[in-house]
């Protein structure tokens, strides 16, 4: 059945993917983006409106990483813009809200705090080190509040960095042997299409409660087998699950398990480097 969706940050590297999987399954989009000059997350008023009428929402609107010496903007795009967003749901009766948090919500990646154990599952401790990750974290908090005080369907999405086929060229011409991405980061990506068919499932998904689900690619971005990779970088780290079983199927397969993903939306990413490396 088709839907009316809002979907903030429609202008985004993201939100013009979602955008386009919307049109073409047949829904109805409402963008909203300030770059674009259709709308302020800062402004209630103006969020309330958009939402109005909708029967969804994809929320992708925020500062995409954090800005030394701008913490507080950082903060209230992404704070009080979730907040917006929610309160207008509520006020307006839409009941599904997909809002987009990220793997930096747990504190982890671009070098702030090293994983404890491996692989990366989605209940690890959140221990937001800086402005953005912060903001990610509360985000998803609010998601919390708010279907706990007033019923509205959460999913808070998670991806790791989100790529682009078109950089899946230069990828392929990397000589280092850790690939592209730093080893702070785990080799983890996850391809911009496989993130907006996980936010355009999550609209319609039965859900149990709120939900914070990890978004990764099937491998990892390294020419290197993970087995190799983990004895060259990560070689002290525990393993939370069985390191043989969970290669078994995949010798590249992500530092980042993604289960909860696939269970609760029925998402499996389509999408890797790996398809064009030799085209």
């Amino acid at each position: 059945m088709a839907m009316t969706v809002l979907v903030t940050g429609s202008g985004g590297r993201i939100g013009r993917v979602i955008v386009n999987q919307l049109l073409e399954r047949g829904d109805t989009v409402r963008g909203f983006d300030a770059a674009e000059g259709s709308g302020d997350l800062c402004d209630a008023a103006a969020v309330r409106s958009a939402v109005a009428g909708v029967d969804a929402v994809i929320h992708a609107g925020a500062i995409a990483h954090n800005i030394v010496g701008e913490e507080a903007k950082v903060l209230a795009v992404g704070l009080r813009g979730t907040h917006h967003v929610l309160e207008a749901c509520h006020l307006e009766g839409v009941r599904r809200v997909v809002c987009f948090s990220s793997v930096q919500a747990l504190g982890i990646f671009a070098g702030t705090r090293l994983l404890t154990s491996l692989p990366l599952t989605d209940d690890y401790p959140s221990c937001p080190q800086n402005a953005y990750q912060l903001a990610k974290h509360l985000g998803e908090k609010l998601c919390e509040t708010y279907h706990m005080l007033h019923g509205v369907e959460t999913v808070s999405l998670r991806p790791v960095y989100v790529s682009r086929p078109e950089e899946y060229p230069f990828w392929r011409t990397c000589t280092t042997e850790q690939g592209p991405r730093a080893v702070g980061d785990y080799g983890a990506y996850v391809d911009v299409r496989d993130v907006a068919s996980a936010a355009v499932l999550a609209l319609t998904a039965p859900l149990s409660g709120p939900e914070c689900l990890l978004l990764t690619a099937a491998d990892t971005d390294s020419p290197l087998p993970t087995a190799e990779l983990i004895s060259r970088y990560y070689p002290e780290l525990p393993w939370a699950l069985d390191q043989e079983s969970y290669l078994a199927d995949n010798p590249y397969r992500s530092l980042v398990h993604c289960q909860r993903a696939a269970t609760v939306l029925d998402w499996r990413p389509q999408h890797s480097w790996r398809e064009v490396q030799h085209a």
